[in-house]
């Protein structure tokens, strides 16, 4: 029976060929399957049914965090191929799935499912009726090798477009250069037959100018030669006359019409001659410029290869630099990164932000604070302001004198640690950063005699110092004198400030504890402003203006100034200037700009020289006497 069975069966078809592939498609194509994959629903969907399958997952999770991990860098490091909104939408969710792991206890993923729908857009009762009801049929393989299957995917789909979108750029960037070329040409075409056009209007010209000159010329040739032939006219009219021989006046008018076909041929004969020449001399200049715009051209042409050459030549070089550079380890770069805390830019905003904090915590305003108004007067005229605390910005410029006072105190503090340090006898905690300082000058004096004294060709040596300098100061400036407790120096120099300044001013009891914590942290924050300054390359110069000095917008900031610079003067200056090469107009760089206090200028010289009599013989008030 199966005998007969296989004899009526009918004969295997071969299988057939399955159509050729090719890999070439269109660009067209290939930015919509882009578009496609990263367009919102299919990179959506493989990324949220990857995230479900990990959390159906109750094993493997070690694999589990490393594929996440491996996702969360392709994500990151994708510049072309990923859009920046779904970009960060994948990290977020990835961070939601990892915060949701470790904080687990047991609990239903309800939290992150919400948190994800809210991401995307979608319902999170959706996603546990429709999807996870789903996954929880799957055995503990099958979901394993979903999961696996879906990493895939999502992986390839970024080997995808990576590729693709580097072809697609290429063509793109070539189409621009083609463009360009294209556009260069059709400007040297133009140049082209503009010069041409030029030419031929100036030669024209020329030669318009010449004939006309030289008609004039003949015209005035001929005009006198027809006077003297109709003298001789005349003359041979007289004579004929006179000696009646019509025989003579024939032959004189026969000779005096040869004498006019002669004159006229001779004009003819140097017309025809003179448009000869001209002409000829034209194409000679014709050709001459067509020589020489060639020529032009040539060399053109050859500066252009020249260029070329030698845009490939810096980037050689500039390559080799990057080389030596990583090969040294940057050790000559003595400039912040853009991420780093002590870059230029920052370090403005952070003086920025501080000077804001010192006027914060100089409180002088208010019904209960109560003003000491001979204290205040002697503080004022201590630093040569002609306000006095009766004036209507006499509270305005207390504070400010009080901020001088704070500021020019803390960073006082740093220029006199070297001195504490030779009295101190054992390297207590307390000490720590006085002794950095210390130490740190000390290497670098002994490196930099090292650099002069001995001999060596390598470029780093002498910049270790400034290295050594700005490390230990970015160190200082980040972790200095901070503790969990206040350290001993800030509540030491906190206290003293907060007592002088009560002598200017008396706070309610109930603002005491929170005046003297924001004091404190504020000495904190100078500090190590104080250390970061230092950080720079070359160190800026901070410097305090004092009253009468002149105004210099460049770099000093008040309210008038720019308005009225010529008429004012420095009253009170209340944050200094930070900068390099201040007396250098032309090559200073200014951080920050001193913050001062105005009056108009008074011109009378000797009341000039008692003010500064007596500022330099008054009292400290913030010294008791």
């Amino acid at each position: 029976m199966n005998n007969n069975t296989s004899k009526g069966a009918s004969p295997k078809s071969k299988p057939q060929k399955p159509p050729p592939q090719t890999n070439e498609i269109s660009n067209e194509q290939k930015q919509e399957l882009i578009d496609y994959f990263l367009g919102g629903s299919y990179y959506q969907n493989e990324l949220l049914k990857y995230i479900y399958i990990c959390i159906m997952s109750t094993c493997e999770l070690a694999r589990i965090e490393k594929e996440c991990a491996e996702l969360r860098k392709i994500i990151n490091e994708s510049k072309n191929s990923f859009k920046p909104d779904h970009k960060r939408t994948a990290s977020r969710i990835i961070d939601e799935y990892f915060e949701w792991r470790q904080n687990n206890s047991g609990n239903k993923p309800g939290n992150l499912l919400k948190q994800i729908g809210r991401l995307l857009g979608i319902s999170s009762t959706d996603i546990e009726s429709n999807i996870l009801k789903n996954l929880q049929k799957l055995e503990v393989h099958e979901l394993s090798a979903f999961r696996s299957i879906t990493f895939q995917k999502f992986k390839g789909m970024f080997d995808f477009n990576n590729g693709n979108y580097s072809e697609l750029n290429l063509r793109s960037k070539r189409k621009e250069e083609i463009a360009e070329l294209a556009k260069r040409c059709k400007e040297l075409e133009e140049k082209y037959e503009n010069s041409l056009k030029q030419l031929e209007t100036i030669k024209n010209k020329e030669q318009i100018d010449m004939l006309t000159a030289k008609n004039n010329s003949l015209k005035q040739s001929f005009d006198t030669m027809q006077k003297q032939i109709q003298e001789k006219d005349r003359e041979i009219e007289k004579l004929s006359i006179q000696i009646k021989q019509t025989s003579e006046h024939k032959f004189s008018e026969q000779q005096a019409t040869n004498e006019k076909n002669d004159e006229s041929q001779v004009k003819q004969l140097s017309v025809e001659d003179l448009n000869k020449l001209s002409k000829e001399e034209l194409i000679d200049d014709i050709k001459e410029y067509q020589v020489k715009y060639d020529s032009l051209n040539q060399q053109f042409d050859l500066f252009h290869q020249e260029v070329e050459e030698k845009d490939e030549e810096i980037k050689r070089l500039r390559k080799q630099i990057k080389q030596y550079q990583s090969a040294l380890g940057n050790a000559t770069n003595v400039q912040h990164g853009e991420n780093d805390v002590n870059n230029s830019f920052q370090l403005v905003k952070d003086i920025e932000k501080i000077q804001g904090n010192v006027v914060d915590a100089v409180k002088i305003k208010g019904k209960k604070i109560v003003i000491m108004n001979k204290q205040a007067d002697e503080t004022l005229s201590y630093y040569h302001s002609r306000i006095k605390i009766s004036d209507d910005n006499g509270k305005l410029a207390l504070s400010c004198a009080l901020q001088r006072f704070i500021v020019s105190k803390v960073f006082g503090i740093v220029e006199n640690f070297t001195k504490k340090i030779k009295l101190a006898k054992q390297h207590k905690d307390e000490f720590a950063e006085q002794f950095i300082i210390y130490y740190t000058q000390e290497l670098c004096m002994l490196i930099e005699k090292l650099s002069t004294n001995r001999i060596g060709s390598d470029g780093f040596t002498c910049i270790t110092p400034i290295k050594i300098r700005q490390q230990v100061n970015a160190a200082l400036g980040a972790r200095g004198f901070h503790m969990k407790k206040w350290h001993p120096t800030i509540r030491y120099f906190g206290d003293d400030i907060i007592s002088k300044l009560n002598r200017c001013r008396k706070l309610p009891q109930e603002m005491n504890e929170e005046t003297q914590e924001r004091i404190y942290e504020l000495v904190l924050e100078l500090l190590q402003l104080r250390f970061r300054i230092d950080t720079q390359d070359p160190i800026p110069e901070i410097r305090w203006f004092n009253a009468g000095e002149t105004i210099d917008i460049g770099l000093m900031q008040g309210s008038d100034v720019e308005d009225n610079e010529e008429e004012l003067e420095v009253d009170l200056c209340y944050f200094p200037v930070i900068g390099t090469f201040l007396d250098d107009p032309k090559n200073r760089r200014v951080y920050f700009k001193a913050q001062i206090l105005t009056r108009i200028k008074k011109h009378d010289q000797s009341d000039r020289r008692n003010q500064r009599g007596s500022f330099l013989g008054s009292l400290n008030p913030f010294k008791k006497h």
